[in-house]
This record gives structure tokens, sequence and C-alpha cells, in this order.
């Protein structure tokens, strides 16, 4: 087990000594680029802290970049399929994150920093435009909750839902969260979709969830009990997507991408090793993508692969940095 200590006051977590498997609350990312990058000589310099969602015709995620940038300036990317990837938007802000969520074509992001003069985070709330420009429609504002770091979604331009473990809480804008709804499961991550639908992410089982809480389907027994060399000892699930009744799981713990039914059959689509970490999934048209990083615990900064696979097993490079 991996023990985190003396530096727990810059995670915001009042505890002496702190195993990575009980921060679920915190990205398990953020967490090694927090310990590695600000508390020792070793600089661990970009981490992947948002996630991957298809816009119309475009995908986009968030990454640092360039990746060796030692100020953690978070970048937004967009590819559509008969270009290269390009940069889309870069923050103002060192040791900043984007987050994503993409709702009926319309992508909202959750940009968060670091303001390291009182060790606190502050975000805002943008919205992309039709001419790709990035809106302001949350002005900054200090963000002890770590909104978006566990998964959100827009119900309008006004009030959003986000996922802190073990709740679900909607803030208004301007207004403090308060409970969304009460789920009978610890929430690790909250996926939104298109038809007033989104997912939920626990410990071991996933839901598909109507937008007034209703239970539309479960997959149980996404984690398998015994993995070897499982990466930060953290044996779980890091990301999901839905689409006509299929699951697409980033399986962190087992270095793998996995598809599963609407009954619970799973199979193994891509299968990575070390120094792989499977993070980040989307379904696009017909095939799935599938975002690793490379981590190492040195001083070299993580290294993005992204690839999509379609059905009859075949992959290609979508974006990848040796």
């Amino acid at each position: 087990m991996i023990i985190l200590t003396k530096y727990y006051e810059r995670l915001g977590i009042e505890a002496e000594r702190i195993t990575v498997k009980e921060m679920r609350s915190i990205n398990t990312i953020t967490v090694l680029a927090l310990f590695l990058g600000l508390f020792s000589p070793w600089r661990l310099i970009a981490h992947p802290n948002g996630g991957i969602v298809v816009v119309g015709e475009g995908v986009c995620w968030s990454y640092i970049y360039p990746v060796d940038d030692v100020d953690h300036h978070a970048c937004i990317f967009r590819w559509d399929q008969n270009d290269e990837p390009e940069v889309l938007i870069r923050s103002d802000y060192p040791a900043s994150d984007y987050f994503l969520s993409s709702m009926e074509g319309t992508l909202y992001i959750v940009e968060r920093a670091f303001v390291r003069v009182n060790d606190t985070f502050k975000c805002r709330v943008l919205k992309l435009s039709e001419k790709g420009e990035a809106i302001e429609i949350w002005p900054w504002f200090e963000d002890p909750w770590r909104t978006a770091e566990g998964g959100f979604f827009m119900l309008s331009d006004t009030e959003l839902v986000f996922a802190r473990y073990p709740k679900l809480y909607s803030p208004a804008k301007g207004g403090e969260p308060e409970v969304y709804f009460d789920f009978d499961h610890a929430v690790n991550k909250i996926r939104g979709l298109d038809n007033d639908e989104f997912l939920i992410l626990a410990e071991d089982n996933c839901f598909l969830v109507s937008g007034s809480g209703k239970i539309l389907n479960e997959w149980r027994g996404l984690v398998e009990p015994t993995v070897e060399n499982v990466p930060l000892n953290r044996n779980t699930v890091f990301d999901v997507d839905y689409r006509a009744g299929e699951l697409l799981v980033a399986y962190w713990g087992n270095r793998s991408f996995l598809l599963m039914d609407s009954y619970g059959g799973r199979r193994t689509i891509v299968q990575r090793s070390a120094p792989f970490v499977p993070h980040w999934v989307a379904f696009v048209n017909n095939c799935e993508l599938l975002f690793s990083s490379k981590m190492f615990f040195d001083s070299r900064p993580l290294k993005p692969h992204l690839i999509m696979h379609n059905g009859l097993g075949e992959t290609q490079e979508v974006w990848t940095l040796e």
C-alpha cells in the first residue's frame, strides 16, 4: 500500500497518514502529480485530468501541452477525423485543469486553477460557441468542493450536477451545492449523456440513470477481485461511456479496455501493459476511443496514447507522443 505523509494539508485532507486506497474523492493521477510535483525533487508535469467527449462531428479531450510544461497549463484538443488533432484553447493559468461534458452536441467546460498563495482552487464554467470560442457563463469562484473532478453535467446554463464521493451535488449559479438526490450507493464518478440520462460509477458497479433518478440499467462486478501489479494499488475503473445497451470501460487496475453488454457480459477489446494506464473512453460513430497514458515514476512526464478501435478489432492511432 502506498502511504502519503506530511503533505495532507496541501491535498485538503485532515489526516496524518493517507493511503491511496482511501482517496476515493480525489483523482488518482492528480494526487500523484501533487505529491511528486509539489513535494518531492521529482517533477511529474502532465497528468490526465478531465476526460474525452464527442461534440458534434468532432472529439475533444484535455491534456497538458506541451507535456513537459513545467507550469502545467491545461489545454483542450479537438480532433475531426479527417484532420490532425489541434489545440482548441489553452488556459492562461498555471496549475490548471479542464473538465469536459458534452450534452446534446454542446461542450461545457469547467476550468480549474490552483491558487498557490493560499493553497486553494478556483474554477469557472465555460461553454463552447458554434464558432469554437469558449464563452464564460459562470465567473470564477472559490472551489473547496473540487467541482467536476468526479465528473459533471449541466442541467442548464445556470445549474450543474457534480459528483464528490460519496454523493451527487447540484449548485445553482452563484449558490452553494445541495444534494441532488439520495442514491443507495457511494458515487465515485458521473458522466452526462444525451436524452436526459447519465452514468453513475460506483466502486464495483455502474448505473444508467434517468434525470429523475430512476435506474434504467446496472452493470455489476466491474472490478476483478485479484489483479497483479495494479498501478498505484488502485484496482478501480477510471471512466465509462454508454451507447445502445453497451458500456465502454477504462479499467485502470487491469490496464485494459472492456465492452459490457446490457446483461453484464464482458469482453476485453484492448489489453495494455506497463507503463500504460487506461483512463478515458468515449463512443464515436461505430468505434471506441481509448485513451491511456504512459506513466513513469521518475522525472519524465506522462505521455498520451489515444487510439480508435473498431468492431473488426482494428486500431488507429489518433494522438501519441514519444
